[in-house]
């Protein structure tokens, strides 16, 4: 049911990103929870950073720490939970940028590699540990990071999606019910040549649904943050 999660309270919540446990997400975009938590990590892991390594003078430290303490408080233990995760994504790819990770061996990408897919493995069994999930995935991406695709269109295939994830993430459960609801489908259905074309013709739509999404609006995401730089900076030399 939807009908408590349609009201203006719940759009001016996701626009400023207030954690869904506080407010829930507008009408059936559930996925909206994870995207506040990422929101304020980001703003979370600087401020932290800067508590320890800025040059910043007491008070400004005295701030950061004052801010970051706000931000816990907002997003609570799950928050505090999910950016621990969320900073071994930021380490694999602090690790990546700063070394030469082609030298690993064999044997390390190896081992990251069953480690990872036993613990999918697991998880589809339903015996999951957000932990024990980052981790390995972390690892797998770390130790795997210099294996190039060879294949043009894999590379293909794999740039066009990536680039419309986001918007995709943003969108989908919305779209997955309206589909739904027009082909008056409100149960599992079976596995069948029908209900597969059924499947297909919905995953279809929906990715291009993304698509038109992103071309609207995360394709300008850049020229928005470039305009936001300039001004930025003049308001810095000012």
């Amino acid at each position: 049911p939807i009908v408590n999660n349609l009201y203006l309270i719940n759009v001016l919540s996701n626009i400023i990103l207030i954690p869904t446990e506080i407010v829930s997400a507008t009408g059936s975009n559930a996925s909206l929870w994870s995207i506040s938590f990422e929101f304020w990590a980001y703003m979370l892991f600087p401020l932290a950073l800067f508590c320890f390594v800025s040059k910043s003078s007491k008070k400004m430290k005295l701030l950061f720490i004052f801010l970051s303490l706000l931000i816990l408080i907002l997003i609570a233990e799950k928050g505090l939970v999910y950016f621990i995760l969320w900073c071994f994504g930021a380490s694999v790819a602090f690790i990546i940028g700063r070394y030469n990770t082609q030298s690993h061996s064999v044997i390390l990408k190896v081992i990251s590699t069953i480690l990872f897919i036993t613990t999918i493995c697991f998880s589809i069994l339903g015996h999951s540990n957000d932990f024990i999930l980052a981790l390995s995935f972390s690892m797998f991406m770390l130790y795997n990071s210099s294996n190039n695709i060879k294949s043009k269109l894999i590379q293909h295939i794999a740039e066009y999606f990536s680039k419309i994830s986001y918007s995709l993430y943003a969108i989908h459960l919305p779209l997955v019910l309206v589909f739904l609801a027009m082909l008056d489908i409100n149960y599992r259905l079976p596995f069948n040549l029908m209900n597969m074309l059924y499947f297909i013709f919905i995953f279809i739509f929906i990715i291009c649904i993304a698509k038109v999404f992103w071309y609207l609006f995360e394709r300008n995401t850049n020229m928005v943050k470039d305009v936001f730089k300039i001004h930025v900076n003049k308001i810095i030399r000012c």
